[in-house]
């Protein structure tokens, strides 16, 4: 997948709905971490339930 750059995307952000920079750019960082989140599942056996358990708390970290 192919991710705009972070200025790309705050300047879209600010474009479409007229928000603060701050704003934008916690959103942006929301979305890193919901994405980190999926590649941390994708490196845990379905059966671990440890490993996504450990995932869902980095996750809630960040939130």
């Amino acid at each position: 997948m192919i991710r705009p750059s972070s200025p790309e995307l705050l300047e879209r952000c600010l474009l479409r709905s007229g928000s603060d920079p701050l704003c934008c750019e916690e959103r942006e960082h929301r979305w890193d971490a919901v994405e980190s989140y999926f590649i941390c599942l994708e490196s845990c056996d379905l059966r671990d339930r440890s490993c996504s358990d450990q995932c869902v708390e980095v996750l809630r970290g960040v939130s």
